[in-house]
């Protein structure tokens, strides 16, 4: 994962070792109160604990008054998976 100034680059990974980092660096991110961007080119893992940081973030938006963006590419199958899982709410955020 990368920070940039307009948001944070997540590498392609959303998987339970990687994902304390991320929260650091998104709380960080939040409590400068500027919008924020979560962006990643090419989702290759996912896990539950990645989905409970993507509603966990949008919970923080709402929460701080931080407008975060979720701009990901999914592959059609991790879309299904989604749906497949009662996830289907993340994908209105991941547009």
């Amino acid at each position: 994962m990368a920070k940039r100034d307009s948001g944070l680059d997540l590498k392609g990974s959303l998987v339970i070792d990687k994902i304390a980092d991320l929260k650091k660096s998104f709380d960080q991110a939040v409590k400068k109160g500027k919008p924020l961007n979560l962006f990643s080119s090419d989702i290759i893992d996912i896990d539950l604990t990645g989905i409970q940081f993507l509603h966990y973030a949008g919970q923080q938006s709402r929460l701080n008054h931080v407008p975060v963006s979720f701009n990901f590419k999914l592959a059609p199958e991790q879309r299904l998976m989604l749906e497949r899982n009662g996830f289907s709410n993340l994908l209105d955020l991941l547009k």
